[in-house]
């Protein structure tokens, strides 16, 4: 069963290298033959066909055994792969995600063979001699790290670079092996290497329609599987809109963008909106855009606590902060977070502003001589606090003359602002207080600028951004949130972009992408491309987020979410069930390591079982004494064969993963794939700072605030 033939049924391929001896007897043969014809023990002609048999052989028997030395040689190894992002592979409809191979029965019987092997124990050095096989280099890697530091000694840059680099002729290249390198890949190496020979995997682009799922423990390659995508994202699509929330804000998945859309030639659709540096940072008004005015009382309250009693509190806040929008957009302004706080804190200066833009001079006229005409001391105890003039348009609006009766009747957002005016004032503030503290850091410091935006500041350099025009034009954008300095408004800021995105999908949907603009020939498209990128994906899974994965395809948005586990789901959401049926929504699943049993075991609970086999070594020794027996000992040696059935994948697996290596689940099969590594590039931006000025350099004008300019 373990002979050198490829027909068997079971290839163990962890056995001797039978095959070096072959090819080393053939090819010994083909000299003798050789000599035996020189020498006049055989004739010519079958001297020649003699050795071009064994040469033959001996070719067959070399290429297999160096494909069996290659095999058993990379199971220890993790060697990187380099890519130059300028030359990344992938196009319009395929997208790259390393090198990797399907994984198939044969793979899982290799890993289980692998097991097996390193729990068998070797004779004379103990039980536990194996255990580190296939982890560990063996002596002959330590002794060609010993000619590389000789050779670096002698300074013969030749040879050490043949010792260093991974080429075809050097079977040890460096690498890291050291456990305690912060730069170790750790895990198990064997789980790519059992693929034998990698190839470039894609997944169709069209398949990421139904979204995909990153799923990986802290720095085990999300953020580059991250950056790996969002470079084709860029580079591959014309009209193809990025957007990448990313919660913790890291800048180098920002400079990494910019880079990207500067050499795709899209430097000048590109956004920056961060709010650990809005000094840099482009504006956004997240409750200006809206489908449906609700929104915005929506968008604002819904980072606040609705448990027990604090929902009645949250209600409330929401039904006063509706009527605020109501008012605020029958005058003609722009909602914002500082307009809801003016009002919300002053309702009495909403309803003075409110009646004051009806711009009817006749009821102005009438308020201000029943506020004239009011008794200061026959005053209510609760109407104390309020002014004249509001006691007297809560007066006109509750009880109108019958030349203001039809103004009234047809005003409903008149009629509201009077019912807000019916509350003590005391009484009104307990009430809103629950959203008060949450508008308050919204509307405080540099970032209330940001997100709440002054339009008639002719001095701010700083653009806003307007979501509608970012995906028509295909505009990239990267949102860093800086969620660990103020998770609130973070969480408030992040929920604003997403609430937007399904409020564009609806109309993209329903009108198109080109609504409402005059296109060429009068050709208008049907939906957009947009690809979502979501870090920290579990702290969003919600009311705005899930709509986008179940409805949002439709009208061209692909959604890419990044978390560490699926448990986090399932805190999020606080059901299994809903956490379930959110995971539904990905078609293509990317796994790294992660931690933890659930995710494994959600997994493994899908996956097809198959067939292994196992073989047991059987001697046995009789000492041939019986009525029967001829007094001689005798042996006798078998296997015996036994099959059970596992998952395709173990659990394990997906516990051992080294870092920058992942299970793709991607067209109803199952891939394993190790990420590449980008070269270094000049171009790249090294700060922040720098980027921001390279833009401002392309556009032509400055887009930020105390920025000193580039020398």
């Amino acid at each position: 069963m373990f002979g050198v033939r490829s027909g068997w049924q079971r290839n163990y391929r962890l056995r001797a290298n039978v095959e070096a001896a072959c090819a080393g007897y053939c090819g010994g043969g083909a000299v003798a033959s050789v000599l035996a014809a020189t020498s006049g023990v055989a004739t010519p002609t079958l001297s020649a066909v003699s050795a071009s048999i064994m040469t033959g052989l001996a070719a067959k028997y070399g290429k297999e055994a160096i494909d069996h030395f290659s095999y058993k040689n990379g199971l220890w190894q993790n060697v990187p792969f380099f890519i130059d992002t300028l030359e990344m592979p992938g196009s319009e409809k395929l997208l790259y995600l390393g090198r990797g191979f399907q994984w198939t029965k044969e793979h899982t019987q290799r890993l289980y063979d692998i097991n097996d092997f390193k729990s068998e124990p070797k004779y004379g050095k103990g039980t536990a001699a194996n255990e580190d096989k296939f982890i560990e280099p063996p002596r002959a890697y330590k002794t060609a790290r010993q000619l590389q530091k000789l050779a670096e000694k002698i300074k013969l840059k030749p040879i050490v670079a043949a010792f260093r680099e991974n080429w075809a002729l050097n079977p040890y290249p460096e690498q890291i092996t050291d456990p305690d390198d912060e730069n170790h890949p750790g895990g198990l190496p064997y789980l790519h290497a059992i693929g034998g020979r990698d190839y470039d995997f894609y997944t169709p682009f069209a398949g990421l329609n139904a979204h995909t799922l990153v799923l990986g423990t802290t720095r085990v390659g999300k953020t580059r599987s991250a950056e790996v995508m969002i470079t084709q994202d860029i580079s591959k699509h014309t009209d193809c809109s990025v957007i990448a929330i990313d919660p913790k804000g890291d800048l180098e998945l920002a400079l990494r963008m910019y880079m990207e859309a500067k050499r795709a030639g899209k430097a000048k659709k590109f956004y920056f909106f961060s709010l650990a540096h809005p000094h840099l940072s482009v504006r956004y008004n997240g409750v200006s855009e809206f489908n449906r005015i609700t929104e915005v009382a929506t968008r604002i309250t819904k980072p606040l606590p609705d448990g027990g009693n604090s929902k009645i509190f949250k209600d409330f806040a929401w039904l006063f902060i509706n009527t605020c929008q109501k008012a605020v957009f029958k005058m003609g302004k722009v909602a914002s977070y500082v307009n809801v706080q003016q009002y919300l804190t002053d309702a009495e200066l909403l309803a003075s502003d409110y009646v004051e833009s009806l711009r009817n001079d006749e009821l102005n006229a009438t308020i201000s001589a029943i506020a004239e005409a009011i008794d200061p001391n026959k005053l209510a105890p609760a109407d104390k606090t309020k002014s004249m003039r509001t006691l007297a348009i809560r007066s006109i609006i509750q009880e109108p003359p019958e030349e203001f009766r039809e103004l009234v009747a047809n005003d409903s957002v008149l009629r509201s602002v009077a019912k807000v005016l019916q509350y003590d004032r005391s009484y009104y503030d307990k009430i809103t207080a629950s959203a008060m503290p949450h508008l308050e850091k919204l509307t405080t410091g540099k970032v209330a600028n940001v997100i709440s935006p002054d339009y008639e500041d002719v001095i701010d350099n700083r653009p806003i951004m307007d979501l509608r025009k970012v995906i028509r034009e295909g505009g990239i954008v990267y949102i860093g949130l800086d969620s660990q300095t103020d998770n609130v408004t973070s969480s408030a800021v992040g929920n604003s972009f997403l609430s937007e995105i399904l409020s564009v999908s609806g109309e993209i949907y329903n009108y198109g992408v080109d609504q409402g603009i005059v296109t060429l020939h009068g050709k208008r498209r049907k939906k957009g491309l947009v690809r979502l990128h979501v870090d920290e994906a579990n702290e969003v899974f919600g009311e705005e987020f899930n709509p986008i994965l179940n409805k949002s395809g439709g009208s061209g948005v692909m959604v890419t979410a990044y978390t560490q586990n699926l448990s986090d789901v399932e805190v999020r959401l606080g059901d299994v069930a809903k956490a379930r049926q959110a995971l539904g929504n990905f078609g293509t699943i990317v796994v790294f390591r992660v931690r933890g049993e659930d995710t494994p075991k959600y997994f493994v609970n899908q996956m097809p079982e198959v067939r292994i086999c196992t073989v047991q070594a059987d001697s046995k020794v009789t000492d041939g004494l019986g009525d029967k027996a001829d007094g001689q000992f005798k042996s006798s040696n078998g296997d015996t064969v036994s099959f059970e059935r596992v998952p395709l994948i173990p659990a394990n697996a997906f516990l051992e993963l080294p870092k920058g290596q992942a299970f793709v689940y991607s067209g109803s099969k199952w891939f394993k794939v190790k990420m590449p590594l980008f070269k270094k590039e000049p171009d790249m931006p090294d700060n922040v700072e720098a980027m921001m000025r390279d833009l401002e350099a392309e556009l032509g004008y400055r887009v930020t605030n105390d920025l000193d300019r580039a020398a």
